[in-house]
């Protein structure tokens, strides 16, 4: 039997081997020639799809797909590569319809889809909308008719049986360069998602491009979806959404007269903001550019000498109108120069723009120019250059000088320090940064920007924000500060709606690496309804910040809410004393706006009273020194200055308002200073500095604790600001000469209270002072909260006076 078996076996291999040579040896004889190969991929034979509608071919005639709304998207790296893409709920499936441009088109059989020009398209049911996970397929129809589908499930796309059919036409010969795209109907069955039942989808598009037939390596991969609408992979409510009309979006529809044109998509999708193009002919200017009847000419932006529009948030059809009028023959004269970080930059493009009109102007070497333009009211000169803002500058109507200035764009990744969140330049909208403007374009969560120079140990942040009611949604907007190690707080403007109930604060949220801060909320103000109002405008409310050295000030609406915040995260301080920081912009779940933005490395200014709502410290000096403090404090504040004289002078005198507070200045880190414990108003502060005259007065003693000597004892003479060191000995005798100007001797050590005793109450020359130890802090014999000394003064304890300095819960100072 076994001998059998291996004849049979021979018997079938001879015969399959003589069938091989008869193929060949037809294949080879004259004139025969392969046929040639077709670029029109045809449907799978055997299949016929029941919907008389489509014609599934590849050729998107049929008349379905005009009465269809498409999905129009482009490459931003290359706006030639575009892809249109539409739905059909037909009566046996699911049908998609893609139009692709291409300039590069290359497919060949057997080298994988993912290194084949064609659609890989996303797609997932409704029950998909926060996790795709059983719900997502990833289906690649390539330009060649290849298919492979994979399913989501356990986490990752994979290998998929379906019953997907579909067909392409080249726009030219496939594999050359004469190709310049491709067509594709393809058909899903709607067991793939909700069954019959299926009345919509979502989806997204990305685009595989093949630039070579000869190499595995020469590949793009591109998605649109996260491109355009920062989408997540497993989110598929974030992707766009399909159903019976085709792409689920508003309308857009042109009514333009003669002599130009406005270039747009014909949708837009809810909640997306919508750009449009306007281009005059040449010799002619937009005389009105309507959007659903409001005027916007006047309020146009340009890229490359192109006139530009968008329309923020879009939430109904919009209705675009344009006329066209010619320019005025009357000419001006303009001239100046156009520098970037005032130095002649070759970079720099310029124009002058009116309208959508634009005449670009020829720059010389040293960035003058002069140039004609039309006599016209509202004429700008613009300029634009790589790794600067853009900037405009009104033109007079009857020409003249105009410089234009531009600064460096200061907006983007900051290298200094280790900021957890990465700047994504297509999160942001800065086209309006010149008018201190800036915007998020991302409806995702921890969408960052930073300041690319502020690393300082006092920053000051203030911006107008818009954080209108949502429902079912979480979102917050405010200013991210990082330390160079990448410990951050995020100060926040917050509008929750998650449980239906809408619910504004102000937060400070700090993560210290997987943990975040039970700090949390800083001010409720859901029932302030003059700050509820604003936030949920267009013009939005104030948020300012103000950090210095770990600590945080904090007003909202020009009301100071919190004094010297520190973020914490399980009892740890996460920002330490003194550290540096930088400062950024950071939205959650909104595309937030942050107008009137300022993000400064030094303290508050005279121009922020308005914003902070604060008293004016004003400071005036007679002689040679300086006093140091900020220029506004907010009501109720501890305001602290410092009292600094001139090397060999002194301040014989310092008022406060009129009430004299020399003999009660304080010394640290060998300055002088004074605190104001809660303002109630402006506040003048005048100091008198005088020369130090010849030390003359003769004084001895000790400084003790009991009559023990303490190690690291020092002392010095003060008065108003002038400090001369004393010399100690061992035993803590000493012996020196000071000034005869009512000054005091000042002692300090580690782990004792200060004393200040003055020189006035010495007996015969002699003057004892007795050291008392600390006994403010922790007590080690009981379990409590955590002392931290930066929240509590205690400068005045020898006074017995101790003034807490934080607002925070649980500030907790005990008897050691």
């Amino acid at each position: 039997m076994a001998v059998l078996r291996r004849t049979r076996i021979l018997s079938l291999l001879t015969a399959l081997l003589l069938l091989m040579t008869i193929i060949c040896s037809s294949c080879n004889r004259i004139g025969f020639t392969f046929p040639k190969y077709s670029y029109i991929n045809s449907v799978v034979k055997g299949f016929k799809n029941s919907d008389d509608k489509v014609n599934l071919d590849g050729e998107l005639n049929d008349e379905v797909w005009s009465r269809m709304r498409w999905l129009e998207v482009s490459m931003k790296s290359d706006e030639n590569v575009k892809v249109r893409m539409t739905s059909y709920f037909g009566s046996d499936g699911l049908y998609f319809a893609f139009d692709v441009d291409d300039t590069a088109v290359y497919s060949v059989r057997g080298r994988g889809t993912t290194n084949n020009s064609g659609i890989e398209l996303y797609i997932s049911s409704l029950k998909g909308s926060s996790s795709i996970e059983g719900y997502g397929y990833e289906i690649d129809l390539s330009a060649n008719g290849e298919l492979v589908v994979r399913k989501y499930l356990r986490g990752k796309y994979r290998a998929w049986p379906s019953n997907i059919h579909f067909a392409v036409k080249t726009d030219g010969e496939l594999n050359t360069p004469a190709c310049k795209g491709y067509t594709i109907e393809a058909y899903l069955p709607y067991s793939m998602f909700d069954g019959n039942e299926t009345k919509a989808v979502y989806a997204m598009p990305a685009i595989i491009r093949s630039l070579s037939a000869n190499s595995d390596e020469r590949r793009q991969w591109y998605c649109f979806g996260m491109e355009d609408r920062d989408a997540s992979w497993t989110k598929a409510s974030t992707w766009w959404t399909f159903n019976e009309e085709g792409l689920l979006a508003h309308d857009v529809t042109f009514d333009v007269g003669e002599h130009g044109k406005i270039e747009g998509h014909s949708n837009v999708v809810d909640g997306d903001d919508y750009t449009f193009k306007i281009i005059p002919d040449s010799g002619y200017y937009a005389k009105s550019v309507k959007v659903d009847g409001k005027n916007v000419e006047a309020d146009l932006l340009y890229k490359s000498g192109v006139a530009f529009y968008r329309v923020e948030n879009v939430t109904a059809n919009l209705k675009i109108t344009a006329e066209f009028s010619a320019i005025p023959a009357e000419e001006i004269n303009v001239n100046g120069k156009i520098t970037a970080d005032s130095k002649a930059e070759s970079g720099i493009s310029a124009y002058l723009v009116y309208r959508g009109y634009a005449k670009k102007v020829e720059l010389k070497s040293d960035g003058s120019y002069s140039s004609s333009a039309p006599a016209v009211k509202g004429l700008q000169l613009y300029a634009e250059a790589s790794g600067y803002i853009t900037d405009y500058k009104s033109v007079p109507t009857s020409g003249g000088t105009v410089n234009l200035n531009l600064k460096k764009m200061y907006l983007g990744s900051n290298s200094t320090v280790k900021a957890m969140r990465q700047y994504n330049e297509s999160q942001w909208d800065l086209t309006r940064l010149y008018e201190s403007r800036v915007r998020s374009l991302s409806m995702g969560k921890f969408i960052t920007i930073m300041n690319t120079e502020i690393f300082s140990d006092t920053v000051f942040a203030s911006a107008n924000i818009s954080l209108p009611l949502l429902k079912n949604v979480d979102t917050r907007a405010g200013f991210i500060f990082y330390t160079q190690d990448g410990q951050d707080a995020f100060v926040a403007l917050t509008m929750n709606n998650e449980k239906g109930q809408d619910y504004y604060s102000v937060q400070v949220i700090s993560k210290n690496s997987s943990n975040w801060s039970w700090q949390g909320i800083i001010k409720d103000i859901s029932k302030d309804t003059a700050i509820r109002e604003k936030a949920n405008s267009e013009d939005g409310v104030n948020l300012s910040v103000l950090y210095n050295k770990g600590k945080f000030d904090i007003w909202i609406n020009g009301t100071k809410i919190a004094s010297n915040v520190t973020p914490v995260d399980k009892d740890k301080n996460l920002i330490p004393s003194g550290s540096k920081v930088a400062v950024g912009l950071q939205t959650w779940n909104y595309k937030a706006a942050f107008d009137n933005l300022i993000l400064r490395g030094s303290g508050i200014q005279d121009s922020d009273r308005g914003l902070i709502g604060g008293y004016i410290m004003s400071k005036e000096v007679t002689g040679s020194g300086k006093i140091d403090g900020p220029s506004l404090a907010a009501a109720g504040d501890l305001y602290k200055f410092y009292v600094v004289p001139s090397k060999g002078w002194y301040a014989s005198s310092v008022t406060v308002n009129g009430v004299e507070v020399v003999d009660k200045l304080l010394y640290e880190n060998e300055k002088a200073y004074y605190c104001i414990r809660g303002v109630t108003g402006d506040t003048k502060i005048k100091a008198v500095f005088k020369n130090v005259p010849a030390a003359t007065v003769k004084i001895s003693g000790t400084i003790k604790e009991n009559n023990k000597a303490i190690s690291g004892v020092k002392a010095w003479f003060v008065k108003g600001g002038y400090m001369q060191s004393i010399s100690l000995s061992k035993d803590g005798d000493f012996s020196t000469q000071v000034p005869d100007i009512n000054g005091f001797i000042y002692a300090t050590a580690n782990g004792y209270v200060s004393k200040y005793v003055p020189v006035s109450q010495a007996k015969n020359g002699v003057l004892n002072i007795d050291m008392q130890k600390n006994y403010i802090g922790t007590n080690s014999n009981v379990n409590h909260k955590t002392f931290y000394a930066d929240k509590w003064d205690l400068s005045r304890l020898g006074q017995g006076i101790v003034e807490c300095l934080s607002t925070d819960k649980f500030t907790t100072a005990m008897n050691t």
